[in-house]
C-alpha cells in the first residue's frame, strides 16, 4: 500500500476510447449507436469499433466524455445520450442541438461528461435519441476512465 493514500500505488489506469471517422458526416438515426472507427488507448475495458461499445471490466467510479459536430440542414435539431446496457437516463446524459434557419447548414461542436458508478461487463454506447429534420454527425469520439 501507498503511505499517502489508501491504494496500492502499483495498481494500473483503466480507460478506454474510441474514435470516429474526423473527415465524414454519418446521417444521424434515432437510436443507433454513433458509429466508431478505431479504437484508441485501452487499459482494463474493452474498446469495440465493430459494435460501436466500450464495455467495463471492473466495478468503480467513472468520468465518461462523448464529442462530436453535429450537422444540422435547414430547420431540425437533434439530440445525443449515453446509453449503458442499453438504457439512458436522458435528463443527465444528453447534449441537443437546434437551428431555425432555412436553407442553410449548421454545424456545432458539443460534448458530454458525466460521472457514474458501473459495474463489471456494463456496456457503453452514444445513440442519438430524438433527431428531427436533416442531421448527421461527425468526428465522434467516447472516452471512459475509471477515476475511482
Amino acid at each position: 500500500m501507498n503511505a499517502c493514500c489508501c491504494c496500492d500505488s502499483f495498481s494500473q489506469p483503466v480507460y478506454g476510447s474510441l474514435f470516429g471517422d474526423p473527415m465524414v458526416f454519418t446521417a444521424a438515426a434515432n437510436n443507433t449507436n454513433l458509429n466508431f472507427i478505431t479504437a484508441g488507448p485501452t487499459n482494463g475495458m474493452i474498446a469495440n469499433p465493430a459494435n460501436n461499445s466500450i464495455t467495463v471490466n471492473i466495478f468503480g467510479v467513472y468520468e465518461i466524455t462523448f464529442s462530436l459536430t453535429n450537422q444540422i440542414v435547414a430547420i431540425g435539431s437533434s439530440q445525443y445520450s449515453i446509453f449503458f446496457n442499453n438504457t439512458t437516463n436522458i435528463t443527465t446524459s444528453n447534449i441537443f442541438f437546434q437551428a431555425n434557419v432555412v436553407l442553410l447548414t449548421t454545424r456545432a461542436p458539443g460534448e458530454k461528461t458525466i460521472l457514474t458508478t458501473l459495474n463489471p461487463n456494463d456496456v457503453i454506447t452514444v445513440r442519438p435519441t430524438a433527431v428531427v429534420g436533416t442531421n448527421s454527425y461527425g468526428n465522434p469520439t467516447l472516452i471512459v476512465t475509471k477515476v475511482f
